[in-house]
């Protein structure tokens, strides 16, 4: 996958693995704009979207995407948000931190 020019996600899935790990090798991701690749790729900086599941749609893209440069380190830096580290870090900061109270005004009660 780093020597690819780009990374082509045309289906759609929930979350989708393959557009973070092409992002984590410094490649950007021509994908369908649905799904998790609305969370995963920031469009014209770590990647471009393409509106219809068409040849048509999916082509300009790519001609579209022939015409730009993209900047590797950023497309690294967005794959880091999607990292085992961030996750652990955050959840652990989740579990530590207590949980508001949604009802402040009824203590005491």
């Amino acid at each position: 996958m780093a020597n690819c020019r780009a990374f082509i996600f045309p289906g759609y899935e929930d979350f989708g693995i393959t557009p973070v790990e092409a992002q984590a090798a410094g490649r950007a991701v021509i994908a369908f704009a649905n799904g998790g690749a609305l969370d995963t790729i920031i469009h014209e900086k770590t990647g471009l979207f393409f509106q219809e599941q068409t040849v048509d749609s999916l082509i300009e893209s790519v001609h579209r995407f022939e015409s730009m440069d993209f900047d590797t380190h950023v497309i690294r830096e967005n794959a880091k948000r999607f990292s085992t580290e961030r996750f652990k870090r955050e959840l652990y900061q989740a579990i530590q931190d207590p949980t508001p109270d949604p009802y402040p005004a009824r203590r005491g009660e």
